[in-house]
C-alpha cells in the first residue's frame, strides 16, 4: 500500500469514526444523559490520585475500567475533562469547574446515605 492510499485509508476510518460519534450523541439526546454517582465518584478519584492507574488501585477497580467510566463521562457529558501529561491526569478548566460543581453532589449523596443509615438504626432499636 503506498502513502496516498493509506492517507485515503486514514481519512476514510476518521470520517467513519466522526459519524459513529455523532450517532451516538443523538441517541443521547434522544434518551437524556444518565449520570451515575459512580461515575462521578470515578472522575473525583482520578483528580485526587493524579492518574488513572492509581484511582483505579485507591477505588480496587482496574486500570481499563477506569478509563472507561471516564471515556462515558465524557462523551455523555460532550466534554473533554482531562489532559494527560506524561503518566499524569490534568484537569482541564471544563474539568475544574465540574470538579468543583460534583463536589456537593457526591457530599449530598453521602449526607443522605448517612441519614438513611441513622434510619435503619432507629428502626432496628425499636
Amino acid at each position: 500500500m503506498d502513502n496516498a492510499e493509506s492517507l485515503d485509508s486514514a481519512k476514510h476510518l476518521q470520517r467513519s469514526i466522526q459519524q459513529h460519534a455523532r450517532m451516538i450523541r443523538r441517541s443521547h439526546d434522544r434518551i437524556g444523559t444518565r449520570i451515575s454517582l459512580r461515575q462521578w465518584r470515578i472522575f473525583h478519584a482520578v483528580y485526587d490520585s493524579g492518574s488513572f492507574a492509581a484511582a483505579g488501585k485507591r477505588l480496587h477497580l482496574t486500570q481499563p475500567t477506569i478509563s472507561y467510566a471516564i471515556a462515558q463521562l465524557q462523551e455523555q457529558l460532550g466534554v473533554r475533562m482531562f489532559k494527560n501529561e506524561g503518566r499524569k491526569s490534568i484537569l482541564t478548566e471544563d474539568g475544574k469547574t465540574l470538579l468543583n460543581r460534583s463536589r456537593h453532589l457526591l457530599k449530598a449523596a453521602l449526607e443522605l446515605e448517612r441519614f438513611a443509615s441513622k434510619l435503619r438504626e432507629e428502626i432496628g432499636s425499636n
